[in-house]
Parts: structure tokens; sequence; C-alpha cells
């Protein structure tokens, strides 16, 4: 989650248990038990079947029995190691992943909780990962590409969209390194497609904070106020684009596709 999505939540929640938000001792403690929740709820339990653990998936340093002393001892391992390509594969088949875990952990939720949790927003609230209105950054956007859009290079003389590069059905990305602005008309193309290598080949130097585009992205979000991690941006972006097979067609234009260049990607994503 971004900064603003982490600020948003701990709001509420603070506001919920009747801690003032501007209290940063009740945050701080709130974000320790958040913490101690992770570690000691899901993790150590999602790859138990039949009472067996079979670390799949990933693999961690600690099991059920850990306690909240062990974790701040020094030298807990609080690391999480994926086993082979597992983080791959949970990139790309996040599309479908993701709605359906969302909706089983929501549900055992309110399970448990059912006189206490109402089921409406539950999902928004628990993940996070709405759609946030992305308006206030395009007139960023549109002063850092020219004015253009980001696809065909078109002037954008009235309305403009701002389009998820990596797309928001592969990887919910608000961060302003992943925002284009593009015609509507481009954007409604592009859909959920990847985009062509031309296109990756532009977009990359909004991920460096030494180009030009980049330090202004950079700023840009400083003074809107606005999520920003570009190494987690292109960290996903390359999770997904190097593992695209020759044979897959990538989104080139309104209508028009080409057939990817894994040898070309790889280049530009080396490293």
């Amino acid at each position: 989650m971004g900064r603003i999505l982490i600020q948003k939540r701990l709001q509420v929640i603070a506001e919920f248990v009747g801690s003032p938000w501007r209290n940063r001792v009740a945050v701080v403690r709130l974000l320790d038990v958040v913490e101690w929740k992770l570690v000691e709820m899901p993790l150590p339990r999602l790859q138990v079947m039949g009472g067996v653990s079979d670390p799949f998936i990933y693999r961690i340093a600690w099991d059920k029995t850990v306690t909240q002393a062990d974790t701040r001892a020094h030298g807990f391992d609080a690391r999480v190691h994926f086993v082979g390509r597992s983080a791959e594969y949970l990139v790309q088949l996040g599309g479908l992943l993701r709605p359906l875990i969302e909706a089983k952990w929501a549900n055992r939720i309110l399970r448990f909780n059912r006189q206490v949790v109402s089921d409406a927003g539950l999902p928004e609230f628990l993940f996070g990962a709405e759609r946030v209105p992305l308006a206030v950054a395009r007139p960023v956007l549109r002063e850092v590409q020219g004015d253009r859009c980001f696809y065909c290079g078109g002037r954008l003389r009235g309305a403009a969209d701002v389009d998820h590069f990596v797309p928001w059905a592969r990887w919910p990305d608000n961060g302003i390194e992943n925002l284009v602005a593009a015609h509507p008309g481009c954007n409604n193309s592009k859909h959920d497609f990847l985009a062509a290598t031309g296109h990756l080949e532009a977009w990359l130097p909004r991920c460096d904070g030494a180009s030009a585009v980049g330090g202004s992205l950079r700023d840009a979000a400083a003074d809107l106020g606005w999520d920003t991690h570009p190494a987690r941006t292109l960290s996903v972006a390359r999770a997904i684009y190097l593992r695209v097979p020759p044979s897959a067609r990538l989104w080139l234009a309104r209508d028009v596709f080409e057939p990817a260049d894994p040898e070309r990607i790889g280049a530009l994503l080396a490293g």
C-alpha cells in the first residue's frame, strides 16, 4: 500500500478505537499490533494442509509457536523467501487470484466477527487497492509529457485519461511512475493489455530518479503528497515483462498488436 493509503487506513482505525490521529504514540502502537498479527496469523498457517506444513510457495524462519517477544529479539529473521518462481507466477496470476483470495479472507473475518463488523465496504477497508481518483495527477502528467498522449504522441487537445501503464488488473499500483496521460481512445483500446516494447522503452525513464522525467515525477509526487515507489514499480514490470512468451501479442496502438520481442525486452530490463 502507498503512503496516502496507509495514512487513510490508520486514521480510520485510530478513530474507531478512540485514539486521536495526531497521537503518534497511539499510531505507533497500532502499527506494532498490525505487524505482529501479520507475523502470528497468516504467514505460518497458509501452507499447512492436513496438519502438515508444506512450504511450496514461500519459506519463513518461524512457525505457529512464535511469540511477540520472539519478534523483538535480536536477530529475528522476518524475511519471506519465495520458492522457485512462485513470486513471478503470483504476479502473472494476480488478476485472477487476488479477487478470489480477498473475497475468501473477507468472508472468514465476517464469519468470526458478524456481530461487530458490517460487510458493507469491508473488502475495500481490508485491502485498500481501490482506484483512487487520478484527476489530480493529470495536469502533472500532461506537463511532463509535453501535453502529448504517451502512446500515440498526438496532442492532448481536450480531455485526457490517466492510464496505468502496468495494467491495474495485473498489479494495483497508483504510484505516479505507473501513471501516464493518454487519449481516451488509446486508453480504452489498450485496456488491460501489456503495452508494446517501444512503449516500455519510453516508459522506463519514469522509474529512474536521475532522468529528467523521473526527477520531475518525484518532485511532483512530493508536492501532491502522491504515492511514489519507482523501484517497486520497476520490479513488478520486470517480473511481468521478462516472462512474456514470444507468442504473446503486445498492444501497440488502437486495435494494433505486435509480437513480443523477449530479447529486446530482456536488454531493456537487464539489471
